[in-house]
């Protein structure tokens, strides 16, 4: 199944544990970092630990070229990104997909953070089993972290 989404998965390099696993979103700015060229930093829900968490996250490159080429991607996905405003209008659809739920009567504020609808959990609504976002009972797929109802 294809969603249109690009996700960033990073292992460390010896030992291949997880330590980046995010979707690449459209609002992530990527910084090169002060003190060197061939490094970047940038801000995430991650879920490395398989708990969604805010982190800052950064990457270092043997060259300059390597970390100019690993920016062009990360762009080039963010774009990528910004086509997938909007879903399918027949069914409950995101748009801006951290920022609002349209349903067919009314606007619920979804939040900043990108996490469901952040409340509890009511009639006819189902909770994510990996990170616990709430959602509509026609939205059959989490936005946050790509779990199927």
């Amino acid at each position: 199944r294809t969603s249109g989404k690009v996700r960033l998965l990073m292992r460390r390099e010896q030992i291949l544990k997880i330590c980046a696993n995010h979707y690449i979103t459209p609002d992530m700015k990527l910084i090169p970092n002060a003190a060197s060229d061939k490094s970047l930093l940038w801000h995430a829900v991650d879920y490395a630990d398989e708990m969604a968490k805010p982190e800052q996250l950064a990457i270092r490159f043997k060259t300059a070229d390597e970390a100019k080429l690993f920016k062009n991607k990360f762009e080039e996905a963010q774009k990528l990104s910004e086509k997938l405003v909007v879903f399918e209008s027949s069914q409950k659809s995101f748009l801006t997909v951290e920022e609002k739920l349209v349903t067919d009567s009314s606007e619920q504020k979804v939040g900043d953070a990108g996490f469901g609808l952040q409340g509890a959990k009511k009639e006819g609504m189902w909770k994510c089993s990996t990170c616990s976002a709430v959602y509509e009972s026609s939205v059959t797929v989490c936005s946050s972290c790509s779990t199927p109802d």
